[in-house]
Order: structure tokens, then C-alpha cells, then sequence
């Protein structure tokens, strides 16, 4: 926000206020109100099983802490182009989950920031496997042991 010019005058108190005086400043003095920071809360990261992306998807309806009364209903949080994702799509718990493209909306937003959400994380579970094995066809030599090499080996 641009500066604001400011007028007044300042006045000693106290039981030693006459052994001093006060310089009265400039008028027209300028002081700027800088946004305030808001956190949000009430969203949680759900866990995903691997498949080799970093997308995140979050649930929850998100709420914020540090708005002002007054401003409540004239600051919203707009997530409609919102994208979530993990550090990496490596399998792992308490996974940071870091998104962008939230925004402050509202006729009072003005006076906020918001970094990007912070202090996200989530759990990506390991991928279960399955393995099957085809015998390949061979002629009875007595053995119970089949060829490896005439075997076919699926995973999925």
C-alpha cells in the first residue's frame, strides 16, 4: 500500500514531563500500513499410492487464522487454479507438499499476503506389485525342475 500522510501532535506525560520538551514532527509525515500475513488451515494432503507423479490432492475446507474480525466475508481464498505436489514421487511419509496458484480475493485482500501454503505434507504409499511366472513347454527328461529360460515372467 502507498504511504499515508499523517497530521498530529505529541504531548509528554508522566511525573518528569516538565523537564522536557518535544519537537513537534513535520506535518504531512507519511507512515505506510504493510499487509498483514495470514496463515491458512483446515486442509489435509490425502495419500496417494506411487505412480511415478508428484501430483498432490488436498481435501478439507480451508479457513484462515490471523484475519481480522472485521474482515471476515470480504477476504476469501480463491483455489480454482490451485496445483498441489510433493517434493518428489519417491514412496514416503510426511512428504512436503508445497502449492501454487491460491489466491486472496475479496474487497479486503489488500490488506493480507499469504505465502503459498506452507507446512503441508502427505504420504505417498508404496506400489504392490504382482508377479506371475508361465512355465514354458519342455519334454520329460525326469527332472522336476523346469528350464528359467523357457519361463515368461509378468509384473504388474
Amino acid at each position: 500500500m502507498p504511504p499515508k500522510p499523517r497530521t498530529g501532535d505529541y504531548t509528554l506525560g508522566g511525573a518528569d514531563a516538565g523537564n522536557y520538551t518535544v519537537e513537534q514532527p513535520l506535518t504531512n509525515y507519511q507512515s505506510k500500513i504493510t499487509p498483514k500475513p495470514l496463515s491458512v488451515t483446515g486442509i489435509a494432503v490425502t495419500t496417494k499410492q506411487y505412480d511415478g507423479t508428484t501430483n498432490a490432492t488436498v481435501t478439507g475446507t480451508p479457513s484462515f487464522t490471523g484475519l481480522e474480525t472485521r474482515d471476515n466475508g470480504s477476504v476469501n481464498i480463491n483455489a480454482g487454479s490451485a496445483v498441489f505436489e510433493f517434493s518428489d514421487a519417491n514412496a514416503g511419509t510426511n512428504k512436503t507438499v508445497t502449492a501454487t496458484g491460491v489466491q486472496l480475493t475479496g474487497s479486503r485482500a489488500g490488506n493480507y499476503t499469504m505465502a503459498q501454503l506452507q507446512g503441508i505434507t502427505g504420504t505417498i504409499t508404496k506400489k504392490t506389485l504382482a508377479y506371475s511366472v508361465v512355465g514354458g513347454a519342455r519334454e520329460y527328461n525326469g527332472l522336476t525342475l523346469a528350464d528359467p529360460a523357457s519361463m515368461t515372467y509378468n509384473i504388474t
